[in-house]
């Protein structure tokens, strides 16, 4: 992270919603979403992840999170450093923040709180 100049972290959108499902034995199936760009004041990693309830897969409740992290790097960095940076090291900065609002916004909902496990991005988003 040394041609790292500058790093905002923002959060784009939280959506809760309570399907009054009860029971104990639930299957927590979240997706993951991944972008990566250009914006004026720099480049962006946004992630988001969503716990929905399916016909397939019943879940107590819908969530949906969306962080993003826009980074502004010093001029002696190359785009493909500029790329893999946003692909790996921007996604491990932000993926904390990711899994501690998951469990901040269930637990604050008078819900029991959801904990994602931690996990090798790469796992999640392969670097290609």
């Amino acid at each position: 992270m040394e041609n790292v100049a500058n790093i905002q972290i923002l959060t784009n959108e939280v959506k809760v919603k309570n399907n009054f499902i009860s029971g104990n034995e639930f299957k927590i199936n979240p997706k993951f979403y991944k972008r990566t760009g250009k914006t004026e004041s720099g480049y962006f990693t946004e992630l988001k992840v969503e716990l929905l309830n399916t016909e397939e897969n019943p879940f107590p409740l819908d969530l949906s999170i969306t962080i993003t992290g826009v980074f502004e790097f010093n001029a002696s960095i190359k785009d493909d450093e500029v790329e893999k940076f946003l692909n790996v090291q921007a996604v491990q900065v932000l993926f904390p923040y990711l899994r501690t609002m998951v469990t901040n916004i269930t637990s604050s909902s008078l819900m029991a709180p959801l904990i994602l496990p931690i996990v090798d991005v790469t796992k999640i988003f392969p670097v290609v």
